[in-house]
């Protein structure tokens, strides 16, 4: 989204608190060729549709541009079972500072740098349109329907969950 309004990105961000939404991450980047106004790529969960469609509403009413790159609704149980290799920087801080590895996946993520939730059927051309352009890519895990959010990886140092 783009916003222009001085204090219309915190007006935003009140606004899907206030509708019960849970921002999980937000990125800020600058509009090319015109200085001064950033564009904000965010993330949220949420439990109620009907307050997500009401936020997304009042959104495109705020925002200069808006754009809804993915919808993920419902709460999930995420399964990466796959991982790729732990690179050796990683390796190299956890031995030197004995960082257990939970907190090393939790803070450094691995090495994972990109991740994609997309429907099973596209997720095989994705990888495969990656590697023709030499990134490293690969389906590392899946999504299940849950009652409770909740994250397991099954890695070389053991099984996470968080």
């Amino acid at each position: 989204m783009k916003v222009s309004i001085q204090g219309s990105l915190a007006s935003i961000l009140n606004m899907m608190s206030d509708c019960n939404l849970n921002l999980t991450k937000i990125q800020s980047l600058p509009v090319i060729k015109t200085p001064g106004k950033y564009a904000f790529f965010v993330d949220i969960t949420f439990d109620s549709i009907d307050n997500y469609q009401k936020a997304i509403k009042i959104i495109e009413l705020m925002a200069q541009e808006f754009k809804i790159l993915g919808e993920y609704i419902g709460i999930a149980f995420q399964i990466k079972d796959d991982l790729f290799d732990t690179p050796p920087v990683f390796k190299l801080i956890q031995s030197e500072s004995n960082t257990n590895w939970r907190e090393m996946y939790q803070v450094f993520n691995m090495g994972h740098r990109m991740e994609l939730y997309v429907e099973p059927s596209a997720a095989e051309d994705i990888v495969n349109i990656s590697n023709k352009f030499s990134v490293d890519a690969k389906i590392i895990g899946h999504v299940e329907s849950s009652k409770n959010k909740k994250l397991t990886l099954d890695t070389h140092y053991g099984t996470l969950t968080y």
